[in-house]
């Protein structure tokens, strides 16, 4: 079937404005967030219901016509964007937004797929309860796209991975069949539990339309503290001391090198350090309660003063007020920002054992340094859960072509992963694989476990049609493009 007929047959199924032609400005959608991945697709279909996203797919299943289904769109990995000369149709989820139902008793809350996190966030907040999912682009990224991703972000110390606050799912399948997993019980044992099939599935399963996610009682009072660290090796045995004081009321752990810090300062508009000196390393903490006793920052003051003493840290600040708190945290929510605003850089998803962090940043600067002098190492991460994100930033001019920071980008991952699997860690922490990690997954996944994954693949979609090219290293590699992250 020809381009126009495919555009002919979806409309006719979605009616007119459900269908966005691939000749107009669809930029948004064959573009990723970072701007590094670009492709083109016959049209962008605007479902509402799960009975319009069938009739897609089944459409689609006929007719061999491959799908990329799209949330946000605020992914790192290009999962989300067509190749160039795909011949797909893009599945946006954005208007299938609603909250479906918010269940206090059983605290669960059913939403759409294309629900935006910080709405769900909103919606468990207007009930005097807690979503507890924190991530950097929650004002635009939506809970299908988080659930295809297993994101993780800011709590997962506390209260996990999505996968972890997911108790039900609806899926629709490669061929049009609907997968109703919605429930909001605690305890299911009947059977495969076929829901995690879909977490970090990238769209290369089935599309998500929609979720039920646990919720929990809302935190009464908290306390913020930001920490001047001599070296990354104390920052370890601070968790141990913050974590065993305080136990699962510490919520968040996060670490940000100086030369990471210093951009931030550079391109993020309003920011400054919070305290004096070049300390090499920061720490970021939050403490969350339950109760709403006014002593939690005293409490917080007292570890962290002994904590100076013993030279795990050399200053720190708490945060006397709401506006203070956020002061802080939009320090770690601009890295991003800062980074695409000052040049080209090489960025990492690794997770190694908590213990071992130090040294896996000591040993890859060590040696991407030695290899380009002219890197500059920043480096933040969620000590909390070992996921540390290394990352060397060049100027512009580094790179005349693609093709020169592709090379650079190879070599410097080659290190990465080197170190990585030398402590016993992973490439892929909460990011996805998308297009870039495909080839280290290849590589580096025990050969049955990869197995099994390409068979669940197959038999789900045998005739190839959900995100081609994604997770998995097609047969012929000709003519693709292989950024990175």
């Amino acid at each position: 079937m020809t381009p126009a007929g495919i555009i002919a047959a979806l409309t006719d199924l979605l009616g007119l404005g459900a269908v966005l032609p691939g000749i107009g400005d669809i930029t948004k959608y064959t573009v990723d967030w970072r701007k590094r991945f670009h492709g083109d697709a016959i049209c962008v279909v605007l479902p509402k219901t799960t009975s319009d996203v069938a009739q897609i797919m089944r459409f689609c299943w006929e007719h061999r016509v491959p799908v990329i289904p799209q949330g946000g769109n605020t992914g790192l990995r290009g999962a989300a964007t067509p190749f160039p000369g795909s011949g797909a149709v893009i599945v946006s989820m954005e208007r299938m937004n609603a909250i479906r139902s918010l269940d206090r008793a059983s605290s669960a809350i059913t939403v759409d797929a294309g629900c935006v996190l910080q709405n769900v966030q909103q919606a468990a907040a207007d009930a005097g309860l807690l979503f507890p999912l924190e991530i950097g682009s929650q004002g635009s990224c939506q809970i299908g796209g988080n659930i295809a991703t297993n994101a993780g972000g800011l709590t997962v110390m506390r209260y996990g991975t999505i996968r972890d606050l997911m108790l039900g799912i609806e899926v629709v399948l490669p061929d049009g069949r609907v997968m109703n997993m919605l429930r909001s019980l605690r305890k299911v044992s009947a059977g495969y539990d076929l829901k995690h099939l879909f977490v970090s599935s990238e769209g290369t399963l089935g599309i998500i339309t929609a979720a039920t996610l646990k919720l929990f009682p809302r935190p009464r009072s908290s306390a913020t503290a930001w920490i001047a660290l001599p070296n990354l090796v104390q920052a370890v045995p601070l968790l141990e001391r913050l974590r065993d004081h305080f136990q699962e009321r510490l919520t968040s752990y996060e670490v940000l090198s100086r030369g990471q810090l210093e951009l931030v300062f550079k391109h993020c508009a309003n920011t400054r350090d919070p305290l004096d000196g070049g300390y090499p390393w920061a720490a970021l903490i939050q403490i969350a309660d339950a109760s709403s006793d006014d002593g939690l920052q005293n409490e917080l003051e007292e570890v962290l003063a002994t904590a100076l003493e013993d030279g795990l840290a050399e200053n720190a600040v708490i945060a006397a007020n709401s506006r203070q708190t956020q002061d802080l945290w939009y320090l770690r929510e601009g890295l991003s920002m800062a980074n695409v605003a000052e040049g080209r850089h090489v960025s990492h998803d690794t997770i190694v054992p908590i213990a071992a962090l130090p040294e896996f940043i000591e040993r890859v600067t060590e040696r991407v340094l030695a290899a380009y002098p002219d890197a500059v190492p920043i480096s933040s991460g969620h000590v909390g859960d070992g996921n540390i994100h290394a990352g060397f930033m060049f100027q512009h001019a580094r790179f005349p072509t693609p093709d020169d920071y592709e090379q650079v980008a190879r070599e410097i991952n080659a290190i990465v992963f080197d170190v990585t699997y030398a402590l016993g860690g992973g490439f892929c922490a909460e990011h996805g694989i998308g297009i870039p990690y495909r080839e280290p997954l290849s590589k580096f996944a025990d050969p049955v476990e990869l197995a099994i994954m390409k068979s669940v693949k197959t038999n789900l979609d045998n005739r190839g049609i959900m995100n081609p090219g994604k997770i998995f290293l097609p047969p012929n590699r000709q003519g693709e493009r292989h950024d990175h992250p």
